[in-house]
């Protein structure tokens, strides 16, 4: 935006862009987009071919930048408004951080508690004898199963973990 409005043509920009871009997809499509411009092509058009990595609202404005002939207005704009979701997101990110934490801080006790604690407490209440109630022998069914199938446990929260990344 800032180049365009100096009054550097399109063609020097995206050369410009190309040399200091560092992310060798990026590097290679703002290659294919100095081509389609040099032979003619529409900005849009040339954006247009690359819709996996531009989205529809940026080729949409440049559309209309083009239009209108106001394409460094329109890059302004819209290099505002990424700023400022990128901004949202970054403080989505931090306001979800805190219970993450929270949420791995609890099943860390959970685990230690069901690991650790809860087969103390068994070997106690089975030396006063009687039958446990339906409760306790549930919390001992569940550490039980922690303490001979913890690998199963880490392999389902493990699946989970990838699962959710990849969603």
């Amino acid at each position: 935006a800032i180049v365009l409005e100096a009054g550097v043509p399109i063609a020097q920009c995206l050369e410009g862009l190309k040399l200091q871009a560092t992310n060798p997809t990026l590097k290679k499509c703002i290659g294919d987009i100095y081509e389609d411009i040099q032979k003619g092509i529409a900005l849009s058009s040339a954006f247009r071919k690359h819709e996996d990595i531009f989205p529809g609202f940026l080729i949409n404005m440049v559309e209309a930048g083009e239009v209108s002939g106001q394409l460094d207005l329109v890059f302004q704009r819209v290099a505002s408004y990424f700023e400022k979701q990128s901004k949202l997101n970054s403080k989505i990110r931090g306001a979800l951080a805190y219970p993450v934490v929270v949420c791995l801080v609890a099943v860390a006790v959970v685990i230690v508690l069901m690991v650790g604690v809860v087969p103390k407490f068994i070997e106690v209440l089975e030396g006063f004898g009687g039958e446990l109630p339906f409760i306790t022998r549930v919390l001992v069914g569940i550490s039980m199963f922690f303490k001979k199938f913890w690998y199963l446990i880490l392999l389902a929260v493990a699946a989970l973990v990838i699962f959710i990344a990849t969603y």
